[in-house]
């Protein structure tokens, strides 16, 4: 166990201060002034960060309606949802389409005497 940590130890400073070098010089000659650092774990996390951060960037904020109401039956409460039909969800199963969703929640409010909770990107009535 002390062999393979003091291996890593020592790759990682040799991986390190070698890479780290020769990518400063290639980066000086491209043109790029500051210090380019490169590390056994610290590139593929910067590759992970990098990822997420384009994933982040591409994102496509879309509006979606949800529907909880609150039953009982013999004394006992509980919560439900209601589903969207496929022609008017989202991949995730929510609802995309704004008349759909206030349609339901119509003939839901007909139906039971409260509904407790209504949300998404925008509350229902």
């Amino acid at each position: 166990m002390y062999h393979a940590a003091l291996a890593r130890s020592r790759a990682d400073w040799l991986i390190g201060m070698n890479l780290s070098r020769l990518f400063t010089l290639l980066g000086r000659r491209a043109g790029y002034d500051g210090v380019l650092s490169v590390g056994r774990v610290q590139t593929p996390t910067l590759q992970l960060v990098v990822r997420r951060d384009r994933e982040i960037a591409k994102f496509v904020s879309t509006p979606y309606w949800v529907i909880d109401v609150t039953l009982s039956s013999n004394d006992r409460v509980f919560m439900a949802q209601w589903v969207a039909p496929s022609q008017a969800a989202n991949d995730d199963g929510q609802c995309v389409r704004e008349a759909v969703a206030r349609e339901a929640y119509d003939a839901i409010r007909k139906c039971v005497s409260r509904v407790c909770h209504c949300d998404g990107d925008r509350a229902c009535p």
